[in-house]
């Protein structure tokens, strides 16, 4: 008996390209609050400001302007005092926050890796590989018989206990080994 190895059987691609608008999302909000930031401090730490954008934006400017106001007092008695509101900081960093995309850093840059394989889904046993095969085959013929006569998906989803599916948006048959499963 041959050695069992997983066959690739479906891919999310909607859920991919949904995760990976996320991670685009993700980057932009980070841009936005780096913006904004910037207008009043340097971001020199720039995976520290993606932990907490307000936390590192209120020590940092504390920092820079301490020695001008030569009073012991809040960091928020400051920004009050500079007519400074961060709320619109802290709307970006709770949104940020809520994508639970993970941002990293390239020399300074935020980027997200969005991983393919948690959308493709894999056979996980021999008998899997085997009706995987023959629903291909099944697929394959279908398409050549299309050519000569309609072929309605409803009834060969119907006829095969919908281990044949049909996706109306992309026009393409595919098996589905969710109901052998049982």
């Amino acid at each position: 008996m041959s050695k069992f190895k997983p066959m690739m059987y479906h891919f999310d691609e909607d859920g991919y390209n949904r995760a990976k608008q996320d991670a685009l999302l993700k980057i932009d909000m980070y841009k936005k609050a780096e913006a904004w930031a910037g207008n009043h401090i340097k971001v020199d730490a720039p995976k520290a400001f993606a932990d907490s954008f307000t936390s590192y934006f209120k020590y940092q400017f504390y920092q820079k302007y301490k020695n001008k106001v030569q009073l012991d007092i809040s960091v928020d008695k400051i920004l009050n005092l500079m007519d400074i509101e961060i709320a619109p900081l802290q709307a970006i960093e709770i949104k940020f926050k809520e994508n639970h995309n993970v941002l990293i850093f390239k020399d300074g840059i935020p980027d997200c890796i969005v991983d393919e394989d948690k959308f493709k889904r894999f056979t996980t046993s021999s008998k899997d590989n085997e009706i995987l095969r023959a629903g291909n085959k099944f697929i394959e013929a279908l398409a050549r018989l299309d050519k000569h006569t309609k072929v309605y998906p409803l009834n060969i989803k119907q006829a095969t206990s919908n281990l044949i599916g049909f996706d109306m948006r992309s026009q393409k048959y595919s098996v589905n080994l969710q109901p052998t499963r049982a």
